[in-house]
């Protein structure tokens, strides 16, 4: 026998949240019925900005384990990161980044972390793991003035790659992964790959690599991470609470450091908002 939860999240699905009005919002299942209940019971992904949370009563119920086939992990071919390769110029957010930074160095951090292009101009962030499989594209439409289009959200592309969710599992590793090396010294993990990327650009210490979670809900991919060299976590100023307890309930080998300055910032900055605002 197993134990499971009745109330679960329903799978791959966001709802309009009652309490601000986006769809960003979980609703629950009960597995009894194979029903959603009332739209009022759901947690809100948009933490700091809205935070709305009603759940139902955690009942727990037995089953029979039922056998599943065992699922492959998903890669993507080759051919297809490549296909996107090297087409900078029509890059929306790569054009931002020469604006603001030496054009030079910003084909050298794109081509560094295999930064795609789409045929509109949107940014694909591949994720490669430290075998040098690709196990996830992300692909995000930037506005010309480097902001993303929050309307339209990621666009994941194993679903229009061979994806299989009968027979298929996706993995994530951390943003830049692939780029770590027996010399590297220091890894410090952010929650924006954006922000991983204008970090690189600018940094000064050629043996510290910038990762990403891609969202603050895979700060656990931390725990994949295979290498010696020491892991600083840099919040955006509103998360250095909720970093911190996760990092501590995964019990995760990293720390977290605070930029003084960014705190002064408007909350929901991080440290990209802050380079970008002081040109440094």
């Amino acid at each position: 026998m197993t134990s499971n939860y009745r109330y679960q999240y329903q799978d791959r699905k966001k709802y309009l949240c009652p309490n601000c009005g986006h769809k960003s919002m979980k609703r629950f299942i009960d597995t009894n019925t194979n029903q959603l209940l009332n739209e009022s019971y759901g947690v809100c992904e948009r933490i700091f900005n809205c935070g709305y949370e009603k759940r139902p009563a955690t009942e727990k119920v037995e089953r029979e384990p039922i056998y599943q086939e065992p699922k492959i992990p998903f890669y993507f071919a080759k051919e297809a990161m490549e296909a996107t390769l090297n087409r900078n110029s029509n890059n929306v957010l790569f054009n931002f980044f020469c604006k603001n930074f030496d054009p030079a160095k910003v084909a050298e951090t794109f081509n560094r972390y295999q930064i795609g292009t789409s045929d509109w101009g949107d940014t694909i962030f591949w994720q490669v793991n430290q075998a040098g499989r690709i196990v996830a594209g992300k692909k995000i439409q930037y506005f010309s003035d480097g902001h993303r289009n929050k309307a339209r959200g990621a666009n994941w592309l194993h679903n229009s790659n061979g994806f299989d969710f009968a027979t298929h599992e996706l993995t994530q590793t951390l943003f830049g992964t692939q780029l770590i090396a027996d010399t590297t010294k220091k890894i410090y993990v952010v929650e924006s790959e954006k922000t991983a990327l204008i970090c690189d650009i600018v940094k000064k210490e050629q043996n510290t690599l910038f990762l990403a979670t891609g969202g603050m809900q895979n700060l656990g991919l931390i725990a994949k991470i295979k290498t010696d060299a020491e892991i600083i976590c840099l919040p955006d100023n509103d998360g250095n609470v909720i970093w911190k307890q996760k990092i501590d309930k995964l019990q995760l080998n990293c720390r977290i450091e605070i930029i003084p300055a960014l705190q002064k910032m408007k909350l929901g900055s991080d440290v990209s908002d802050f380079i970008l605002e002081n040109n440094t």
